[in-house]
């Protein structure tokens, strides 16, 4: 027989958080309630918050295991008492009111999931579940709780969530108009263009201009963004889908400038580019003209197909209204800088040819080894620019109340001038040696500041005034927020390198780091294939959207079970691999059974189906090709899938 002993062993040094609590006090307190007329408690609480303090100050720990002051970070259940308040905090005071409710329908037990806190501050996601012991039914004065710490899985499956809604969040919140579409028709167009001998498809389309509104007909766009509406006031993804023929106009003039547009974008895809750009014109529902810019890009996996494109169209009206005013007559100019929709600074670099000036005199013939010996010239030099006006549109791109405010702060508009490595700087450095060699006109994108410390990606446009060249005393510059259009293409490189089901990396991006590695300085290189057990069946018999779910937890697993610096992606539909760098064989075999104990965890929370997964782990050492590694590795992934299908 145990003895008593036995049992305080188990307690003691159980492997998950066990606690002995008395739940007497709290049965008389409620029990009150009831003689006082209490039948409904849920209510009662609803009137009287503070019932629920009251009842936790009641509860009284017995003995708490290692395994609890360790969770907690204390030494004793005195250092545990002294700091309760610390431990349970808001979230816990919550749920401690289901816990009432469940001990006053004369439940026994209850179970449920919220945040604690470790003494040093750390949060701890927890599921905390207690039962009245045997023999304590009519008194509550014993009652076993157990809290498990299921951080990591929380972690897991935030960061699941983060990415899935990331990636949506991503497309549909974007600030610029994206379209997802499918091309796979004009592939098909292009296919038996080639069976029929066709090389020339320029003049094959010059012949058969109808050819070209086919084509763009075809196309099915499967989804666009919150942006796209805006910008062509439509109220609704339906109502923009049916009114297509009312955005791009002039289809059906075979000299237009969209049909000029389809064209080349038609013969750059023809020619097997996976990019595109261009400028045109659009139409909003309401016949209003937008000058866009048209950025079009083949997703990873549809080369072939073209069966997904993602487009994006930036507004440039505003751009493209600047330019014509700057061609405009002087008279015109001014009148128009002030309201112009693009930031316009007028200047005075006359300071800086009066520099030019003297360093030729003294015989300096390269301005830019001159600057790289007198870094500060360049700060010197800037700072010198007389700023004679700004519009209005300035004052709202960097968040001034007035002209006088924003040139009082302009060191918080161009920061790190100061740096002689920094990219403002670089930018300065190469207005002036333009300048120096003659150029009226420059042009550079960079980063400048908001009067409240934002940042704001901007392309620059500076030109001479005409009579202006010998003197640099009025020069132009124009400031265009290209924020939104940065932040497409960061998008678009996202999806270059990353498997949207799970958000790992996808096969391209794997395939170019076993490149960089191969011939770098990271080894012993260890590579894991990790295959996917099951699938097929999950499919069959559950339906795709389990077999997706097999899928996003893998990816769960292996992202939880190796560093940030090891590369996991996801190679093929059921295939993961990941890239250890500087990582040894018995390192890398630590791997598999973590995972193994990753994956049972997986199974104990989400149940069926079951996920499996068939391991391989091989390790390549200095000059070894690293294809040789993986094919390893490859060999014994398989071994085991063989094991497991012998097992059943």
């Amino acid at each position: 027989m145990p003895t008593e002993r036995h049992f305080t062993m188990l307690f003691e040094y159980a492997p998950i958080a066990l606690m002995e609590q008395d739940f007497s006090a709290i049965r008389a307190r409620l029990e009150a309630l009831r003689a006082q007329g209490v039948a409904d408690l849920d209510s009662y609480l609803d009137a009287h918050p503070e019932e629920i303090e009251a009842n936790m100050a009641l509860i009284r720990l017995l003995r708490a295991n290692r395994q609890a002051l360790a969770m907690y970070g204390v030494q004793s259940k005195d250092e545990f008492l002294a700091n309760i308040g610390q431990f349970f905090r808001d979230e816990m005071r919550r749920h401690f009111r289901d816990e009432l409710l469940t001990l006053w329908r004369g439940e026994l037990t209850w179970a449920g999931e919220g945040v604690n806190y470790a003494l040093d501050g750390r949060p701890i996601d927890v599921l905390l579940s207690w039962r009245i012991l045997p023999g304590s039914e009519e008194t509550w004065e014993q009652v076993l709780v157990s809290i498990e710490d299921i951080t990591r899985r929380k972690q897991a499956e935030r960061a699941l969530q983060v990415s899935e809604d990331h990636l949506r969040g991503l497309f549909e919140n974007a600030p610029i108009s994206l379209w997802e579409e499918d091309f796979s028709q004009i592939q098909t167009f292009f296919d038996s263009l080639r069976q029929q001998g066709v090389e020339d498809l320029r003049a094959y389309l010059e012949e058969h201009p109808k050819a070209i509104v086919q084509c763009m007909q075809s196309i099915r766009v499967l989804d666009v963004n919150q942006a796209t509406l805006r910008l062509f006031g439509a109220t609704s993804k339906e109502e923009l889908m049916t009114n297509l023929d009312k955005v791009f106009r002039d289809e059906g003039q075979a000299d237009s400038e969209l049909m000029r547009l389809w064209r080349d974008e038609l013969i750059c895809l023809w020619n097997g580019d996976l990019t595109y750009e261009a400028e045109g014109v659009n139409y909003t529902l309401q016949g209003e003209p937008i000058s866009v810019c048209l950025y079009l890009a083949v997703y990873p996996g549809s080369e072939r197909t073209l069966d997904r494109v993602l487009v994006a169209l930036e507004d440039i009206t505003a751009r493209k209204q600047a330019e014509r005013a700057l061609q405009a007559s002087e008279d015109h100019l001014r009148g128009l800088f002030e309201n112009a929709p693009i930031s316009l600074w007028e200047e005075d670099f006359s300071s800086i040819k009066a520099f030019f000036d003297s360093l030729r005199r003294d015989g300096v013939d390269d301005l830019r080894a001159y600057l790289e010996e007198h870094p500060k010239a360049i700060v010197q030099c800037m700072q010198s620019i007389r700023v004679l006006d700004v519009n209005q549109e300035t004052l709202r791109l960097f968040g001034a109340r007035s002209k006088e405010e924003l040139m009082t702060n302009l060191d918080k508009v161009f920061r790190d001038e100061g740096q002689a490595d920094s990219e403002l700087m670089r930018l300065w450095r190469d207005e002036l040696i333009c300048l120096w060699n003659g150029d009226l006109t420059y042009e550079a994108e960079g980063v400048n500041y908001t009067l409240q410390g934002e940042p704001i990606h901007i392309r620059l446009r500076l030109a001479v005034y005409p009579g202006s060249e010998q003197t640099l005393d009025r020069v132009l510059v124009s400031l265009e927020d290209i924020t939104a259009r940065r932040k497409a293409e960061e998008y678009l490189r996202y999806l270059g390198t990353h498997d949207v089901m799970t958000g790992l990396y996808n096969r391209a991006y794997f395939q170019e780091e076993l490149k960089r590695l191969n011939s770098g300085r990271y080894y012993p290189i260890s590579i894991l294939i990790a295959d996917l057990d099951g699938l097929k069946k999950a499919n069959d018999t559950l339906g795709h959207e389990a077999g997706d779910g097999l899928i996003r937890r893998a990816a769960e697993v292996l992202r939880a079970g190796f560093r940030q610096e090891d590369v996991v992606a996801r190679i093929g539909g059921d295939e993961f691999a990941v890239i250890m760098p500087q990582t040894d064989a018995e390192a890398a075999a630590e791997a598999i059974p973590r995972l193994q104990t990753l994956i049972r965890l997986n199974n104990k929370f989400y149940g069926e189906p079951r996920l499996g997964l068939s391991l391989g782990v091989s390790t390549g050492t200095e000059r070894e090709d690293l294809e040789a590694v993986m094919r390893r590795a490859d060999d014994a992934m398989y071994r085991m899938k063989r094991e497991h299908h012998r097992a059943g």
